[in-house]
This record gives C-alpha cells, structure tokens and sequence, in this order.
C-alpha cells in the first residue's frame, strides 16, 4: 500500500511538471572562447512569466522553482533578465577562465584542439541536480528551446561537430521545444601548431632572399662598368694631348 502510494505521488509530482514546462525553458547564449584559454559573450536561461507565476508565484519565485532542475551554470556576472514577456537570468563573461566552465557546459583546450560540450542526456542532467529524477530531466529537455553560438580558435572540424558550422570557426545549434535534441551539444577545432607559423614563413622568404641577391650583383656590375669606362677616359685624355 506504501509502495503505491509512493508511485502515484511521483506521477501526480510528474504530471505538474509536464504541465508547468508547457510553456518551455529557453537557453539562448553567444559564447567567444579567445586563444589565451577565456571566454566572452553571454548566457540566458528564462521563461514566460505567465508560466512562471502560475499557483500565486511571483515570477522570482517561479523561475527559481525551475531553476532548480537545471544543473550549475558557468560562473560570471550575473543578473536578472526580463524582457517584459519572459524573466530569468543573464550571465555576462568578460574573458572568463576557461576553468569556469568545467561542468555541464564545458570548454577544455587540449593539445591543439579545443572541445566543446553541453550534456542533454537525461540520465546525465538527473545526477547533476539535487533529488534529480531520469523522467523529469526528460521532460525538461524535451520543453527546452535552445539557440547557442559558439565561436572557436582554430578551425572547426565539421566531422566531430554536431552544429551548423556557419564559417571556418563558429558553430550554432537551434532547437525548438519538442524537438527530438541529440545527447549533448559537441563542437571540436583545431589551432596551428606553434612551429607552422614560423615554417611558412621561412618558405614564403627564400624567393625575395634570391631576387635581392640579383639585384645587388647587377648593381655591382654596373658600378663596376662605369668605373672602368670613367678610368679609361682618364687615361686616354694625356695621350691625346
């Protein structure tokens, strides 16, 4: 009898938060990551406020209700966010530590390669929040609108990239609520490495090196000519006389 009771409580606490997701949570973020291993750009995370003050809420205490169910977020400046239609919070990043994002959105640069990843995995997202349930972080996903940009050092390999790769190093991903979303967000670019620059360079030198050489022995013979003809003018001069 216990037994039921509880499983009918965790569908009736199921059921509430279907309903209370209807109107979705919204993800929107432009991110910069700089060669120096920091990041720019801005993250929101909000939702309407007629869902969230549903049940005599106020919005602040709605969206903190919601907020609940997503896992820690990048620290950075924070503020709130309210459009006059939805309310949640902003957070600003001005050459942020690549450190900061090491948990479920994460930035590691390694070797030449940095790599990009933002977890959708239910079973994931569960263990991540306090008293986390596989079947509501199902639902969370499944309601959430996302529409991220994320720009790289480097190039962006399209094959370990499940984005649309805009240009050679930025990389978006949007998603509308109830649209079937892949278990993370990935995106992988590659730098140079420290010696190609120099290489290049030395290459693309060794002509003019060849073409300068040329040109001062030209010079050099010139010089020469017009010093042998001055010289015999010179000489020829008494003779004549």
């Amino acid at each position: 009898m216990v037994a039921r009771l509880k499983t009918v409580c965790r569908l009736a606490v199921l059921a509430g938060l279907v309903f209370a997701l209807a109107g979705c949570l919204s993800i929107k973020s432009g991110l910069e990551v700089h060669p120096d291993d920091t990041v720019s750009g801005q993250l929101v995370v909000f939702a309407p406020k007629t869902e969230l003050t549903t049940n005599g809420r106020t919005q602040e205490q709605g969206f903190a209700a919601y907020r609940k169910s997503v896992p820690p977020l990048p620290k950075g400046t924070e503020v709130p966010y309210d459009d006059g239609t939805n309310y949640g919070t902003q957070i600003t990043y001005d050459h942020t530590p690549l450190s900061e994002f090491s948990g479920n959105l994460k930035i590691v640069h390694t070797g030449n390669r940095y790599l990009f990843s933002l977890q959708l995995d239910p079973t994931v997202l569960a263990g991540q929040v306090a008293g986390g349930d596989v079947n509501s972080a199902q639902v969370l996903v499944k309601s959430t609108s996302l529409e991220i940009s994320l720009r790289l050092p480097g190039t962006i390999l399209a094959d370990q990239t499940n984005g649309k790769v805009v240009d050679g190093n930025n990389v978006v991903w949007n998603y509308s609520p109830n649209d079937t979303k892949p278990p993370q967000l990935t995106a992988v670019s590659q730098v140079s490495s420290t010696g190609a620059p120099a290489a290049s360079s030395g290459g693309s030198g060794t002509p003019w090196v060849l073409i300068a050489a040329i040109v001062v022995i030209v010079v050099l013979v010139a010089a020469v000519a017009v010093l042998l003809i001055l010289l015999r003018r010179r000489g020829t001069r008494p003779a004549a006389g």
